[in-house]
């Protein structure tokens, strides 16, 4: 950094880099805990219920029902991971077939608590891959760690991302694809014609239409 460089904003990145980024994500795992995982599962009906349902119906297996965002890659990864989930013996029921009848009220409200809470843990790995990549790829277009640390805090932080991390909303994945892509163009365009510059653009166009295919409307509000 330059010496000239105000004092103030030298302390807004005291830690280093990899201490700034431990740091954004205990932050981001601390406010997580306080306030979300541990929510009734019927505390967030949209989109929780939708998309734990579908991952559910996904392990039947039978079709996907819910095609309004379309959520696909989001059903799709929660169905996995809780699959993944009880060949670890972590959660119990992971097909709807599975579910305890609605009669036996304890039974069934905690396998839909399992499973929404898998979901919430879910949503806070998205969250925090989103604000990781976010910041390395900052790093490489600004080439200067501490504005791109501070970049990052400030996603990490955002009302967006606080709300995005808690719960199973779609265009969370949409916007870690996009976002991420649209720095890898910036990358590709500000260095020129490097060799690599074709496979950056391939794989940011995959990930713009990855993120088209989650949900179109990518954006959530960042305050």
């Amino acid at each position: 950094m330059n010496s000239a460089e105000p004092q103030p904003f030298r302390r807004l990145v005291p830690f280093g880099w990899r201490g700034e980024l431990l740091v954004i994500c205990a932050g981001m795992l601390l406010s997580f805990l306080v306030a979300g995982f541990w929510y009734p599962y019927w505390r967030i009906a949209d989109m929780d219920f939708w998309v734990v349902y579908n991952a559910l119906l996904l392990n039947v297996p039978l079709p996907q029902e819910y095609f309004d965002h379309p959520s696909y890659l989001s059903i799709l990864f929660l169905s996995s991971w809780l699959r993944l989930l009880h060949a670890l013996g972590i959660v119990n029921v992971v097909s709807l077939s599975a579910l305890p009848p609605v009669s036996d009220a304890a039974a069934f409200t905690q396998a839909w608590t399992a499973a929404t809470r898998a979901g919430r843990v879910l949503s806070l790995a998205y969250a925090m891959g989103f604000v990781l990549a976010f910041a390395y790829l900052l790093r490489a277009f600004v080439r200067d760690w501490r504005i791109a640390a501070f970049g990052a805090f400030l996603l990490a932080f955002s009302g967006g991302m606080a709300m995005e991390m808690r719960i199973m909303r779609t265009e969370l994945l949409a916007a870690t694809f996009f976002f991420c892509a649209l720095v890898m163009l910036l990358i590709a365009a500000q260095r020129g014609g490097r060799w690599w510059r074709p496979v950056v653009i391939g794989c940011a166009s995959l990930l713009i239409t990855l993120a088209m295919l989650n949900k179109i409307q990518f954006l959530f509000f960042g305050n």
